[in-house]
């Protein structure tokens, strides 16, 4: 169990570590946010929202293969 979580925090880390790519944004939004007068404030709600966006898809990659790697553990014990 103790292995696990700290696999499981290591790859948490490994992700904040690579959030940096996230914060580049597409060509039509950043002409959209550099046309604007409030730039900075709207470019660091759109950054927000990238990464929010960005949360549900990786928290259920990271669940759906912690279960396979669970279960596939389980049934190499029983064999």
């Amino acid at each position: 169990m103790y292995r696990n979580l700290v696999v499981i925090l290591c790859v948490g880390v490994i992700l904040l570590a690579a959030v940096e790519p996230s914060f580049a944004q597409c060509a039509m939004c950043k002409q959209t946010l550099e046309s604007s007068e409030q730039a900075v404030t709207a470019a660091r709600g759109m950054n927000a929202a990238i990464l929010i966006l960005f949360l549900p898809p990786v928290a259920m990659f990271i669940g759906i293969f912690g279960l396979i790697f669970r279960y596939s553990k389980k049934q190499d014990e029983t064999k």
